[in-house]
């Protein structure tokens, strides 16, 4: 559920060419965690583009529970999220990176009821890959995601997104926009 939505955008039409016009949105997930949208787009170039950086502080992973069961048969006990995305388009190409931090979880609870075999062994196999990844010192479990779509493909980096989970364990990954990625960076 996403609710107070507040979005404040300057300029989408009267403006110079080439000038790109900033946005803000700010919102709340599940009544409790924050989302913070920020931006700036030019949807009068031909293609459009723009530049995005999204932040999701603080969410309650058992809060989204039912959702994710509904795409992979896996539930937090308890545990909080925090995203920090960053991407940029042009037409239908999109470049950019998620970084996930999971904080405190916990997978598999005392007397927990499981839907069927692939659950339970689901999560078993999460619990184990969690408790190898995560930080000792800080007792997270960060992992950063490149993704990339193009010519009608989307593709992560999962070689990379691995290495990011596994250094983790000894360096920790910062939360945080990176402002690695823009239109003007290859």
């Amino acid at each position: 559920i996403v609710e107070k939505i507040e979005l404040q955008a300057s300029n989408l039409r009267s403006r110079s060419e080439g000038e790109m016009s900033p946005f803000h949105l700010n919102a709340e997930i599940q009544k409790h965690a924050k989302l913070d949208v920020k931006g700036v787009l030019n949807i009068l170039n031909s293609p459009p583009e723009g530049e995005l950086d999204i932040k999701i502080e603080k969410l309650n992973l058992a809060s989204i529970n039912k959702i994710l069961r509904l795409y992979i048969p896996i539930d937090f006990t308890k545990g909080e999220l925090n995203v920090y995305a960053e991407s940029v388009f042009s037409g239908k190409n999109v470049r950019g990176y998620a970084k996930l931090f999971l904080n405190d979880t916990d997978i598999i609870a005392p007397k927990q009821q499981y839907l069927g075999v692939k659950h339970f062994f689901l999560e078993i196999g999460t619990a184990i890959g969690s408790w190898f990844l995560k930080n000792p010192k800080t007792k997270k479990i960060a992992v950063r995601l490149p993704f990339n779509y193009k010519n009608g493909k989307f593709d992560v980096n999962l070689t990379s997104a691995f290495w990011s989970a596994v250094r983790n364990n000894s360096e920790f990954l910062k939360p945080g926009i990176e402002n690695s990625v823009s239109l003007k960076k290859n």
